[in-house]
């Protein structure tokens, strides 16, 4: 009878572990609450790496698996530009600025505000994103996305 016991309870435990294995931790769900409320704001979210969106952004530390790009498409501009701003020592700064690139896209105000959060900010013909690891909470998600968002209305977002 005890044999069969040990056993019953190696099935259950071994069932039990896996089922609690496959279901998300509290960290994993927090995560996908910030993506489903940048989604009900009308940003997209895609995980990358700093050099996949850009090479300049390879001495960016960040967790590959944690760092994902939450942006919003705008209307293709006909002029090429693209601006990159990263963090470097708790401040975003201008890394690179191209083609017919408006500088009063993004403020002095607006980089201080999204400086303690984000990796990098990433301002294209089609698209104005930031690189963000996912560490803050929902109400800073909210001051990044009305910051961002503000920058793809006057880019010319609809």
């Amino acid at each position: 009878m005890t044999t069969a016991l040990i056993i019953i309870f190696c099935v259950v435990g071994i069932v039990g572990g896996s089922i609690f294995w496959v279901l998300p931790s509290p960290e994993e769900r927090r995560r996908m609450r910030l993506r489903q409320q940048a989604l009900a704001a009308g940003f997209r979210v895609r995980q990358t790496t700093p050099e996949k969106l850009d090479d300049a952004l390879k001495k960016l530390e960040a967790d590959a698996w944690r760092t994902h790009f939450y942006y919003k498409a705008i209307p293709a501009s006909r002029t090429p530009r693209r601006a990159l701003y990263a963090n470097q020592g708790g401040e975003l700064k201008q890394l690179s600025i191209s083609g017919n690139f408006p500088h009063e896209l993004l403020s002095d105000e607006d980089l201080r505000e999204l400086s303690s959060q984000v990796k990098a900010v990433q301002i294209t013909g089609h698209e104005v994103g930031f690189l963000w690891e996912e560490r803050g909470t929902s109400e800073d998600l909210e001051q990044m996305l009305q910051c961002v968002n503000k920058v793809a209305v006057a880019a010319g977002a609809r």
